[in-house]
């Protein structure tokens, strides 16, 4: 932290103790003790003309010296302004970009980025230049981040900031208030769900521990009755039946509260279930936020903001920060509305705010020598295509958001659950990717930067902001950042074209809002090499993608029409753009999970009417074995004996899909026979890939269980079918279909995983 402004009381006082101090002796300047030379007079004396020298300094006549002692307080303050500055994350942004231009970026993918090694020198030598454009966060939320009180949010938390009130900037975890009917809206947290949350001191703590213990004990007491009404053997009356069933939300795996103590004294926590948190924080207390109030937050109450937050809390990604809950109210621990999103990261736990979500990076003299991976020009063409389609049919009375989910939810439908995989720093080329990747690594302190930028954003380009933050190099003396409205960000790009400057372009803004169609055609125009260069590697000339831009825009050159109602929709809730973006993208999760759900039901009806159909032919097989004796059967009823003799092993596998089988239970034949109507299948903890099988099983298959460590399907050498085809892990981990001859086999796939987005196999 910057020390303290210097006032004129503290210099009075230095000059005060330095008076004090005890000069060493020194004799009085006399002819007799100045320096002579060769050329001086003899005595010592020095010639007329030559200009004479004070060898001692009179510390006291320096120090009365006013300008002196002004030009002290100035260094001071300039210092102590220094440091708040360097903790500004627009500077740090700044200074980090800035680096990137003194090692040119070279060795960035290989890590071989070391700002610690560079020379101050190489500033006045720069190998390249940088600047980047950033979607501006609050001045709040920039504060809290200099002051150490908050950091950046990544994209798992699409709760929204505050914008008023104490809480300003900050994310509140209670997205919903004022209505209790929104209670009811949110989803119901899964019993095995935990959470964690974190108290100021441990007095608010073991309040809070009280409380929730309390609750837990009748919630576990109501599921216990519930459970006894439910099996009970007795005939149970509708209503009391009801009644069981819905008490049965309050169930927990694990009904403990653990204590959490790795971060006193500067927090201590707890481990609880999320629905005893939920239970006791939310649904037995008013959320109510009063207008004006102290924990106003200036937001409507929004359930779906508030299954976000809980869906951040729950599930974590690789690589992310752990998503907590904070409180933030000391003198009430029981508090809902001083509930805050919080990371528990860098052995600390501190509340999120908004970032900085960058738009787009301008370079010079920095080299791409990699174009973009092949899965994602593919995934540039069908970008282009779909605005395509959306500009077919557009007339200004749906806003893009709507428009965009619109063909999601189309794709999600006839490509089995379109999602590609997005990196977890966005798409990109290698170099731009890494460049991100390390300014995430170097401002995780504060977390400034959590995501790659808008640019390459292929698969939901989001409606342009109304004001960005460009971080360039000035002029000395000013602040290296302003901000700028689109046509003022175009203007500024168009002349750092003329300087050399280049810069990726997101299709979307090419052909759908105006004025950057002409930024595009400026960098296609340029003569530098490393415009050149860069643009092969976003857009390479061999893709075809440049040719089908220039041909939707000569189609539609107005891009998408906008009425002036949705162009200033957002001027009031400056700093927030992703809102709509965020309520679709919970719109098009739910589409796809129902879309699963009716795939696996379907899958369930298949094995139920399956089953239903082997069990018919047994009967009528027992039956007439009863009747007539052995010798009545004929060939393929003997070959069905099998089952017979094994029918109470396999009563439970009727429905395979449905049982659930020890992960440490030992292989087992599935299927022993070949007849054409049976399927070779294996039960998997509820979540097994179906595969139906088109032609006539060779040999019998079996399942290793032992080599699994989730649920997945394994052949073993000697399983030879007849397929049409199958989805195939590739190196690159993605899965594609691949065809196969009739007298392939399946020993050649080394394992075909169980996939969220994608459950059917058609094999």
């Amino acid at each position: 932290d910057p020390s303290p402004l210097p006032t004129t009381e503290d210099a009075d006082e230095s000059q005060h103790r330095m008076s004090r101090r005890r000069a060493p002796h020194r004799p009085a300047l006399t002819d007799g003790n100045i320096i002579g030379s060769e050329e001086d007079e003899p005595g010592g004396r020095i010639k007329k003309g030559k200009s004479r020298r004070r060898l001692h300094v009179n510390t006291q006549e320096l120090m009365s010296d006013p300008n002196l002692l002004k030009s002290l307080l100035f260094m001071r303050a300039q210092h102590w302004a220094g440091g708040f500055l360097r903790l500004d994350p627009r500077w740090q942004i700044y200074t980090f970009f800035n680096q990137i231009a003194q090692e040119g970026a070279e060795h960035i993918e290989q890590g071989g980025f070391r700002p610690e090694l560079a020379s101050p020198l190489l500033k006045y030598f720069f190998k390249a230049s940088v600047f980047s454009v950033w979607r501006p966060t609050s001045l709040d939320a920039i504060r809290m981040m200099m002051e150490g009180r908050a950091t950046g949010k990544g994209l798992n938390v699409k709760g929204k900031s505050a914008k008023r009130g104490i809480l300003s900037g900050f994310v509140p975890f209670v997205q919903i208030h004022g209505n209790e009917k929104h209670k009811k809206m949110v989803t119901t947290p899964p019993k095995d769900a935990r959470i964690s949350v974190y108290f100021k001191d441990d007095t608010s703590r073991t309040i809070a521990v009280e409380e929730l213990t309390k609750v837990r004990d009748e919630m576990v007491s109501v599921v216990r009755e519930a459970k006894e009404v439910i099996h009970s053997i007795l005939p149970q009356i509708d209503d009391d039946m009801e009644r069981a069933l819905n008490k049965m939300t309050w169930d927990m795996t694990d009904p403990l509260i653990h204590m959490m103590d790795q971060y006193a004294p500067r927090c201590f926590g707890i481990h609880i279930s999320e629905r005893l948190f939920w239970e006791t924080y939310v649904v037995r207390q008013d959320c109510t936020r009063t207008k004006g109030g102290k924990w106003e937050t200036g937001r409507p109450s929004e359930p779906a903001f508030q299954d976000m937050n809980c869906v951040a809390t729950r599930h974590q990604k690789a690589g992310d920060p752990k998503t907590v809950v904070y409180q933030y109210d000391e003198s009430k621990p029981m508090n809902p509305l001083s509930l805050l999103i919080a990371y528990e990261e860098n052995n600390n736990v501190l509340p999120v705010a908004s970032d900085f979500d960058a738009f787009l990076i301008g370079t010079r003299g920095v080299k791409y020598e990699s174009q973009l991976p092949p899965n994602q020009i593919e995934l540039v063409k069908w970008l282009v295509s779909r605005i395509d389609e959306i500009l077919e049919t557009a007339d200004g009375t749906e806003p893009w958001t709507k428009k965009w989910l619109t063909i999601l939810l189309k794709e999600s439908k006839s490509n089995k659950g379109f999602h590609p995989k997005i990196p977890r720093f966005g798409f990109g080329d290698p170099k731009s990717y890494s460049i991100m990747e390390t300014a995430v690594e170097r401002l995780q302190k504060n977390g400034a930067v959590r995501h790659g930028a808008e640019c390459f954003n292929y698969y939901f380009p989001q409606e342009l902001d109304e004001q960005f933050l460009v971080i360039a190099e000035s002029n000395p003396g000013k602040r290296p950042w302003r901000y700028m409205n689109a046509t003022q960000l175009q203007e500024f790009l168009s002349h750092r074209i003329d300087e050399g400057y280049t810069f990726p372009l997101n299709p979307k803004w090419i052909l759908t809002d105006p004025g950057w169609k002409q930024i595009y055609d400026k960098l296609l125009k340029s003569e530098r090499p490393n415009v050149q260069n860069s643009l092969d590697a976003w857009l390479p000339k061999d893709s075809g993608v440049r040719e089908k831009i220039a041909e939707i825009y000569e189609k539609y050159p107005n891009g998408f029409p906008r009425k002036n109602t949705i162009v200033s929709k957002r001027a009031s809730v400056m700093f927030d753009t992703t809102v709509e973006m965020d309520l679709a993208e919970l719109e098009l999760q739910r589409h796809e999970t129902l879309m699963r759900a009716k795939r696996k039901l379907r899958a369930v009806l298949f094995w139920m009417k399956l089953a239903k159909r082997s069990r018919d032919k047994l009967d009528r097989i027992r039956r007439k074995r009863a009747t007539f004796g052995d010798d009545s059967l004929d060939e393929e009823e003997r070959k069905s004996l099998v089952y017979l003799k094994r029918e109470d092993e396999q009563k439970n596998m009727a429905c395979a899909s449905l049982n659930a089988v020890s992960e440490d239970a030992e292989s087992e034949p599935i299927l022993d026979t070949s007849d054409s109507q049976n399927v070779v299948t294996e039960p998997m903890n509820a979540r097994v890939e179906i595969l139906a099988l088109d032609g006539d099983t060779k040999k019998g298959g079996t399942v290793d269980r032992s080599k699994r460590s989730k649920p997945m399907i394994w052949f073993a050498e000697r399983a030879q079918v007849s397929v049409r085809g199958a989805l195939v892990k590739e190196e690159d981990g993605n899965l594609s279909y691949r065809s196969f001859d009739a007298s392939n086999s399946l020993q050649n796939l080394s394992e075909i995983e169980d996939t969220e987005s994608g459950d059917e196999v058609d094999c």
